[in-house]
């Protein structure tokens, strides 16, 4: 039973106490009746302006159906810097549930979210820089992102570290690394990371050298050349749609036509020129 002093405070309008009131009905078990009581001192928290309150309305409206109530109450608490409202409104941003989707805006609130230390709210961030969705591609913050999140015990981070470290992205590619980082994760229970490490066991009776178009003419994935190329696919390419989807068709058609032709003199006849030219360009540019 809430204590008197409690209820007397509350009944002068601390919007504390009503929070505090609320919380001390509901683990009332005794009542039939402590429930409502609950949300009516909650609500009335919420309306005089305590941010936990205004959260906590967020997620019963959420769990009642009501979703417009919930992305209001979401930004009342939002904006007072609530981190857990503000991953919340980012996931309301995202998803367009009830109110158009805005990937700006659902950047926005995972930044202001992961600046009040939400930790899933940072891991969603670096996935936005991955991808460049909401903000500008940029390997080199998801990399930090991950790395922080990594360090703190989040697996899934560690598991998407593991793919940056991988594929070279924001990092010189370490192969040695990304299995450790996989390994890592896989014991902590990432399934992302146990699907990588399969799916690397089960290529490993294939041609080891399953390179493409310019890592088969230079000799190396991480040669001048390639990383120049890559470089320009990531930074450029892949910034629009008709790039992303040369992309696309390149990574359908060139693993096939290396393994076909890698090792024909008149592939790297053919091909080397015509890459030499383009490298150069674009060191030139850069």
């Amino acid at each position: 039973m809430p204590d008197k002093k409690m209820l007397k405070d509350a009944k002068t309008g601390d919007a504390q106490s009503m929070y505090e009131l609320s919380l001390a009905y509901l683990q009332e078990s005794d009542e039939d009746d402590a429930f409502s009581k609950a949300f009516h001192w909650l609500k009335l928290a919420a309306e005089t302006g305590h941010a936990e309150a205004q959260a906590g309305m967020a997620d019963i409206c959420r769990h009642n159906g009501d979703i417009l109530d919930s992305f209001e109450w979401s930004t009342k608490a939002a904006e007072q810097g609530h981190a857990g409202a503000q991953y919340n409104l980012a996931i309301f941003y995202a998803k367009g549930d009830g109110i158009p989707s805005d990937p700006e805006k659902h950047f926005h609130w995972l930044e202001q979210a992961a600046g009040n230390g939400h930790a899933e709210a940072a891991y969603d961030m670096a996935l936005c820089y991955v991808d460049g969705r909401g903000t500008r591609r940029d390997y080199h913050k998801a990399l930090a992102l991950f790395e922080d999140l990594a360090d703190k015990g989040h697996v899934e981070a560690k598991a998407n570290l593991g793919v940056m470290h991988f594929d070279g992205l924001g990092v010189v590619a370490d192969k040695e690394k990304a299995l450790q980082l996989w390994r890592e994760a896989a014991v902590d229970g990432s399934e992302a990371a146990q699907e990588n490490l399969k799916r690397l066991a089960g290529n490993s009776g294939k041609s080891k050298k399953k390179c493409y178009v310019a890592t088969c003419v230079y000799g190396s994935y991480d040669s001048p050349e390639v990383l120049t190329l890559r470089h320009f696919r990531d930074e450029v390419l892949m910034e629009h749609a008709l790039g992303r989807a040369f992309v696309r068709f390149y990574y359908a058609i060139s693993p096939s036509l290396v393994h076909a032709c890698g090792n024909k003199p008149w592939f790297h006849s053919m091909c080397k020129p015509l890459l030499d030219k383009l490298v150069r360009h674009l060191q030139r540019q850069a």
